[in-house]
């Protein structure tokens, strides 16, 4: 009897494949613009939609032919991560271009999920997709500390949700009774990470030259540096992570190969204060100013390299900017500084002068890279947060 039921099971699979492509190895060809360069993926549409719709109505026996359709996809998907060696983050920016190309967000919105779902796991994740009435939820599975997104436990694993950005950071979980779905589906259960060891150049002739100028001792320092605008693309919905992750996010090569060999000429005869104090002035007054409520609606912290890319960042914009350049051209201990409205950096100099602060057992000289009514130098902190509680949010000593 079980046979007789597995081989139907069989025939019904190999029926509907033949129905729906009229040839299974016929292949269609989409194209996905990724960090400025285009590439061609064969896969049958067809195919793949007719499973994510039977997917979704819970028709179990349709895994196996999506999971033999979507092997061009993963296999390009693998090729690239490999030639541009991308963290999680953008693999999954990239799995979200292929699921538009067969099923555009806009036009159905549980089918474009539930394929994501699927690309991710096929990816070797391990992600798990809630709904409740006419919203969906895409989680994968996380040991990040994450502050603004939905957080699910499972059993001892956390998961993160990644489009809760799509809800407009709205929904009231209270009201809804969200249910798990397709638990069948388990590859390999890999972590997703948001940490980024590398950050990809997007192709040369896509860069833009952006000057950022400023007044060091009376004289007008100006830098034409390499950015490229589209890395807002990639990081509009980057959660807020702890800054060990967002702080070290790197520069990527073009964008570093434009300025830190310039600063590297300009501070070559500096001290190491007087050095550390130009990248403060750098930051602090290289930049519009502005609140991430006013620039995004919400909580948003950029990494060094975005905060080149944009106008206008706030204060933890500029602490991530300001210690990146000290990361690259120092490489000495520092610290997060974190009050309840602000965010400094402390670094670690060899002359002890003005406000400092012991981690560690190491007295570290505090710096401003924020915009102040008075320009001062290092050692310095505004009057208005002198008294303030503050605590350490990530120290950082490269030994």
């Amino acid at each position: 009897m079980k046979r007789l039921l597995f081989m139907m099971l069989i025939t019904a699979l190999t029926l509907s494949v033949k129905m729906v492509s009229g040839n299974p190895k016929s292949f269609d060809t989409v194209t996905i613009d990724y960090y400025g360069k285009s590439y061609k993926i064969q896969l049958d549409k067809d195919i793949i939609r007719t499973s994510i719709r039977k997917i979704t109505a819970e028709e179990l026996r349709y895994v196996d032919s999506l999971h033999e359709y979507l092997k061009p996809s993963i296999k390009e998907i693998d090729q690239i991560k490999e030639n541009l060696s991308l963290p999680d983050w953008l693999v999954y920016q990239l799995i979200r271009r292929i699921a538009e190309q067969i099923y555009s967000k806009y036009d159905d919105y549980t089918y474009y999920t539930v394929l994501k779902w699927a690309l991710l796991s096929e990816s070797g994740y391990d992600p798990i997709v809630f709904r409740s009435n006419d919203k969906i939820l895409l989680y994968v599975q996380s040991p990040d500390i994450i502050y603004n997104l939905p957080i699910k436990t499972i059993g001892y694993k956390q998961y993160v949700c990644l489009n809760y950005h799509d809800y407009g950071h709205q929904i009231q979980f209270e009201n809804e009774q969200f249910s798990q779905q397709f638990i069948f589906f388990k590859k390999e259960e890999r972590e997703f990470h948001y940490t980024m060891k590398t950050l990809p150049s997007f192709q040369p002739e896509s860069y833009i030259e952006k000057n950022v100028s400023f007044i060091f001792e009376t004289e007008k320092q100006e830098y034409n540096v390499l950015v490229n605008p589209e890395i807002q693309d990639y990081f509009t919905n980057y959660p807020v992570t702890e800054y060990r992750y967002q702080f070290n996010i790197p520069f990527s090569d073009i964008t570093y190969k434009s300025l830190i060999p310039k600063l590297k000429t300009k501070l070559k005869n500096f001290s190491i204060e007087k050095g550390v104090e130009y990248l403060m002035v750098f930051v602090r007054d290289g930049f519009q100013f502005e609140t991430d409520t006013k620039l995004f609606g919400r909580e948003k912290r950029l990494s060094a390299e975005e905060t080149l890319a944009y106008n206008s960042s706030d204060c933890e914009d500029r602490s991530a900017l300001f210690f990146l350049l000290v990361k690259e051209l120092y490489n000495v201990p520092m610290a997060i500084v974190s009050y309840p409205e602000h965010i400094n950096v402390a670094v670690l100099l060899p002359k002890k002068n003005g406000r400092q602060i012991l981690v560690d057992n190491l007295s570290l000289t505090m710096c401003e890279p924020t915009p102040q009514k008075k320009k001062r130098g290092v050692g310095w902190v505004p009057r208005e947060i002198k008294k303030q509680p503050y605590e350490i949010a990530y120290f950082y000593n490269q030994k």
